[in-house]
C-alpha cells in the first residue's frame, strides 16, 4: 500500500496536513499518511463544503498500516475541531463513512500532531 510521508518539523510535531478531501460518493479511506515519529496528540478539523445535512467522518490511525482503529467520529454537520490524546500511533488516514443532503458535498479533515 503506497503511503505519503508528512515531513518533520522539528523533533516533537509536525505541522497541518490535509488527510482527504472527497466526494462523499466515493467514500472509504483516504491516502495513508506515515508519520515522522510516533504521535499521541493530534489536533483535528473537520470541515464541510455543499452543505451535506449529515456526515460520518472517521479520523484512524495505525501502528502497523495493517490494523486500524478509529481515533475519532465526527457526525456534526457544520464540522468541529477536536483533540485526541494519549493514542498513539504511526500511520493516520480519514475515512468518509457517509455524506447526505447538500450539493456536492466534500469533507476536508486537517490534522496537527506531537509526539508529547
Amino acid at each position: 500500500m503506497a503511503f505519503t510521508e508528512i515531513q518533520n518539523t522539528n523533533n516533537r510535531e509536525f505541522g497541518q496536513q490535509t488527510i482527504i478531501n472527497a466526494v462523499a460518493a466515493a467514500g472509504g479511506a483516504g491516502t495513508t499518511y506515515v508519520l515522522p515519529f510516533m504521535c499521541s496528540r493530534f489536533t483535528v478539523v473537520f470541515s464541510y463544503t455543499g452543505t451535506p445535512t449529515a456526515v460520518s467522518d472517521v479520523f484512524q490511525g495505525s501502528l502497523d498500516n495493517s490494523t486500524w482503529f478509529d481515533l475519532h467520529t465526527n457526525t456534526t454537520a457544520a464540522g468541529a475541531t477536536v483533540h485526541v490524546v494519549y493514542k498513539p500511533v504511526k500511520y493516520i488516514r480519514g475515512n468518509v463513512g457517509a455524506m447526505t443532503g447538500g450539493s456536492s458535498p466534500k469533507s476536508t479533515i486537517k490534522v496537527a500532531g506531537a509526539r508529547v
